[in-house]
């Protein structure tokens, strides 16, 4: 009997804060369709907003074909995060090239990731416009390709406050092209 009163008690504990737990992010946050200006071309993008963001971030694509970073940015608006998520260069809404990360292109040269690095710093000039608040803390996070490019937009942009780096290169993009061409692009090597 008293083992089946903890029992009790217990799931009655838990069906009272689990709730609580689980649905404790806020959904409320606004999303706004957005263009701005890099280098005479027009990206287009979209701001998420939550009521009160504590920091805004913008995320900045790694090397391949990639439009907004919806999902990614909705969790990072959920916990309190404003968001700029645009279209990369010469994918969907954006205008301009695309450079792909095919074997022996310029992906990865240093026109390309300075041409890149202006986008992220275009695209933290305009979403900065939109903060309320002036003291919100503004960076830049990013995979892959982006661990060149935010390094790049950072240093020459006295805005951004801090970088978020994942599963980022560790090697510079000249050991990279060698060891594409060593490869010759096989994903099995």
């Amino acid at each position: 009997m008293k083992i089946n009163f903890f029992s009790n008690f217990y799931l009655w504990l838990l069906l009272i804060t689990l709730p609580v737990t689980v649905f404790s992010q806020s959904t409320d946050f606004v999303i706004q369709d957005v263009k701005f200006e890099s280098q005479g071309i027009t990206l287009a993008g979209s701001i998420l907003k939550p009521k009160n963001p504590f920091a805004a971030v913008v995320i900045v694509h790694g090397s391949d074909p990639v439009k907004r970073e919806m999902e990614f940015a909705k969790r990072l608006a959920k916990e309190g995060i404003a968001v700029l998520t645009y279209d990369k260069r010469g994918v969907g809404e954006s205008g301009g090239v695309y450079v792909g990360p095919s074997v022996g292109t310029n992906n990865i040269d240093t026109t390309n990731l300075n041409l890149l690095s202006h986008d992220a710093n275009a695209a933290v000039k305009s979403f900065r416009t939109y903060l309320k608040d002036r003291k919100t803390p503004i960076g830049l996070v990013g995979f892959s390709q982006a661990g060149w490019i935010i390094p790049i937009a950072a240093s020459k942009n006295p805005q951004i406050e801090f970088m978020v780096l994942f599963s980022c290169p560790t090697i510079t993009t000249l050991e990279q092209l060698r060891f594409q061409f060593y490869t010759n692009g096989n994903n099995n090597f």
